[in-house]
């Protein structure tokens, strides 16, 4: 086609209304003069578009000028957390705290992923302070609980496990209905043989959210531990069919094969259709 007619051809299409519309060009950086608030406006909308490297890029061009500006320290540490890069978060939100040790969004940040990455006596002594700022934050009582529970993986410290079961049950008081909240609680309780408690959490949180396949999970293992074949066999086919990590996929098999039922294969195609 030469090119008179694919103009043509165009603009049939565009007074048709078919034309693909324009895709909408990138964020540019306005430059090093431009006001420090557009630039970082800028930042987040590249990250919005999920160009983030770009994005910190940006905000490391604001501090190199303004090292201490709250706004770009804290834009960079949340650009760092969406690509889970904790450190060089962590070492942005320790700059906000120098600054500022009272800025309680820093606090919890820092806190927050200092228990992440196993680092749990400085994650506790941040989000103690947290919670004594903000005893009513659901988030902050959870990541308390969180690093609590971490530490005691590794310590078996009863007085850990104790706190960290309080502040998971002070999390589902002030935030009932969520799935999480009830996970967390049960898991803990488990460990640490309330086994009845840890069911009724377990099952609270599929009826918050019937897709919460970790609960699901957990509530199979804590009836197959006390032998109640017959209600974890139908759940862990139902599981199963879910799950694509092959080590818990062959956990859930072993349960299915210790209930003696058999493993149903997932119908698909002509087999799923209603006979």
């Amino acid at each position: 086609m030469n090119r008179p007619r694919r103009a043509q051809a165009a603009l049939a299409l565009l007074l048709a209304g078919c034309a693909a519309p324009l895709a909408e060009p990138l964020p540019r950086d306005p430059g090093e003069g431009a006001d420090p608030v557009l630039r970082l406006a800028t930042a987040r909308a590249l990250s919005e578009r999920g160009f983030s490297r770009a994005a910190i890029d940006l905000v490391d061009a604001v501090l190199a000028s303004r090292p201490d500006d709250p706004d770009g320290l804290r834009e960079k540490a949340r650009l760092h957390e969406e690509i889970s890069e904790e450190r060089a978060a962590l070492a942005a939100l320790d700059r906000l705290l120098a600054r500022n040790p009272g800025d309680l969004d820093a606090l919890y940040r820092a806190g927050a992923a200092r228990a992440r990455i196993g680092e749990f006596d400085e994650a506790i002594a941040l989000l103690e302070r947290y919670a004594r700022e903000v005893p009513n934050d659901p988030g902050g009582r959870r990541a308390l609980g969180f690093a609590l529970y971490g530490r005691a993986s590794g310590t078996r410290s009863e007085q850990d496990l104790a706190r960290a079961e309080e502040e998971y049950r002070a999390a589902r008081a002030l935030a009932p209905g969520i799935a999480d909240l009830h996970h967390d609680l049960a898991s803990l309780l488990a460990e640490r043989g309330a086994s009845a408690e840890a069911e009724t959490e377990y099952r609270a949180a599929l009826a918050c959210d019937p897709e919460d396949l970790s609960s699901l999970e957990g509530l199979v293992d804590l009836l197959a531990k006390e032998k109640r074949w017959e209600e974890a066999a139908p759940l862990a086919q139902a599981a199963l069919e879910r799950e694509r990590d092959p080590r818990r996929k062959d956990r859930l098999a072993k349960i299915l094969e210790a209930s003696g039922s058999p493993i149903a294969p997932k119908e698909t195609g002509e087999d799923a259709k209603p006979k």
